[in-house]
């Protein structure tokens, strides 16, 4: 790989940890989406789903890549918040 080889090159130790990302663009969103379709739910809730579907990823990161998700959802108008409970806005 170039990257491997410049990083040599320069004396730069390849690093040992790469970025996982398991989802492609927007099928998170679309994942919460539709399970929030369904019922409103907790992030909590959200984030065992999205952990079962994907069990090699800790329950932590699964909670904070749903609720970046939700904020997101949120900032655009699709969610909304009551107290713990996220649904689908109106």
């Amino acid at each position: 790989m170039l990257a491997e080889v410049l990083l040599d090159m320069r004396g730069v130790d390849m690093p040992a940890v790469r970025h996982f990302r398991p989802y492609k663009r927007c099928s998170l969103k679309r994942l919460i989406m539709a399970h929030l379709a369904k019922e409103p739910q907790t992030i909590n809730e959200l984030a065992k789903l999205v952990q079962n579907d994907l069990p090699m990823i800790t329950n932590r990161t699964a909670y904070n890549r749903v609720y970046q998700s939700l904020q997101r959802l949120k900032d655009n108008g699709v969610a909304v918040c009551e107290g713990k409970v996220w649904r689908l806005a109106p």
